[in-house]
C-alpha cells in the first residue's frame, strides 16, 4: 500500500514501517492492537488520523488481484 501512496504522493510524504523504530514515538498516542489495524498518517503537528480498518481489510482480501499493479521490492522509508 505505501509503495503505491508513494508513487502519487510526489515526495510529501514520509513513509515508515510499522517495525521501524521511528514510528514508536509517532504512535505512541494509539493503545498498541489499534497501531497495527490500518496505515496511519501523523501530520506536522503530531495529530494522528487513522481511515477505517475496512478499506485497510479489503485490500488485505484483495492482496492477490492488487499485486500485480504493485512493484515488487520493499516499501518505501522516507523520514526527515
Amino acid at each position: 500500500m505505501a509503495r503505491v501512496a508513494a508513487g502519487f504522493d510526489f515526495g510529501r510524504l514520509a513513509f515508515l514501517p510499522f517495525d521501524d523504530p521511528d514510528t514508536g514515538p509517532l504512535l505512541a498516542r494509539l493503545p498498541e492492537a489499534a497501531r497495527f489495524e490500518s496505515a496511519h498518517v501523523v501530520r506536522r503537528d503530531g495529530s494522528v488520523w487513522s481511515p477505517s480498518s475496512a478499506p485497510y481489510r479489503l485490500v488485505a482480501r484483495n492482496r492477490h488481484r492488487l499485486g500485480p499493479y504493485v512493484p515488487n521490492g520493499p516499501g518505501p522509508r522516507r523520514y526527515p
